[in-house]
């Protein structure tokens, strides 16, 4: 994030100390650039979540579902705000023709006040979609206030206090497409940390698990010991959800658990000294997605 940082601040910074139409060009060209790059990675978010809703096999539909509709959004957004501004970008241009065509007084105070209320329009929907955007991320999550201050900054519209024209010289034309560029820039780059933020939120929803019932579980090494010998025991903790119903499988055969404890037994048959079994335990996560936590049993024979 720093690094695109980088990239906006010191060609603009050029733009702002040296007026010449050559570096307003370069950094235009530094954008398109950037923005490319960016709606790369964005593109790989977004047929991410698309792969994970549609696959049959490897899919994770319950655990991307909430937020694909969300990302959906958020595409929608991006890319409405990025096409008015493409459409304010051909209009500048028309103008610059007229101009070098030559126009009426009366006709040119018209089209500014139109230019006028197509700024005014962006303005809004810039602060519409900066404020879409910060609706997006959780009040409950660590990066709250990192990214609403990220937002907030890239999406800043209180420094837009003198309305540029749209009607003007080639000169002022290629300062104001420049500016439109750099909204563009910012638009994408707040799009791919919501993108990344929601990718993030998935990924720890599937290690997360709702328990309703805790248990502290003594497990003595034995129980008669001998005067002045050491007894030892193992001290654990056992959360379940007592809710939902958990699976046990031991040897691909099904057990179902009462409150997440299953008593397993067999009679012992086999010639062979120790014996193991190797099963798992299938629980849901907060998420909706199963989960299998594997286990092993294993006893000794004494003939």
């Amino acid at each position: 994030m720093k690094n695109l940082f980088v990239l906006i601040l010191l060609p603009l910074m050029a733009c702002y100390t040296d007026k010449s139409e050559n570096i307003y060009i370069e950094y235009i060209n530094s954008c398109d650039k950037t923005i490319q790059i960016i709606n790369k990675s964005n593109k790989l978010i977004y047929d991410d979540f698309h792969y994970e809703m549609t696959d049959v096999i490897y899919g994770r539909p319950y655990a991307y579902k909430r937020f694909y509709e969300k990302a959906k959004i958020v595409k929608q957004k991006s890319d409405s705000l990025y096409q008015f501004i493409d459409r304010i970008e051909n209009v500048l241009t028309k103008n610059n023709s007229l101009n070098n065509i030559g126009i009426s007084n009366e006709m040119f105070k018209q089209k500014e006040k139109l230019d006028k209320a197509k700024i005014d329009k962006l303005k809004l929907e810039h602060t519409g979609y900066r404020n879409f955007l910060i609706s997006m991320i959780g009040k409950d999550s660590v990066l709250y206030n990192i990214l609403v201050e990220s937002i907030n900054s890239l999406l800043d519209t209180t420094s837009w206090n003198q309305v540029p024209c749209l009607s003007g010289s080639k000169s002022e034309l290629v300062n104001i497409m420049a500016v439109l560029h750099k909204l563009k820039l910012e638009i994408k780059i707040a799009e791919n940390s919501i993108l990344n933020y929601l990718d993030g939120r998935i990924n720890a929803g599937v290690n997360l698990f709702r328990f309703n019932k805790i248990e502290v579980i003594v497990e003595a090494k034995a129980k008669n010991i001998p005067l002045k010998h050491q007894y030892s025991c193992n001290i654990f903790i056992g959360i379940t959800d007592t809710t939902i119903s958990q699976l046990a499988f031991i040897e691909g055969t099904e057990y179902k658990t009462s409150e997440g404890i299953y008593t397993y037994k067999e009679k012992v048959s086999s010639n062979n000294q120790f014996v193991q079994r190797k099963g798992y335990i299938s629980v849901l996560n907060s998420a909706g997605y199963s989960i299998k936590v594997p286990f092993k049993l294993e006893y000794e024979v004494l003939f």
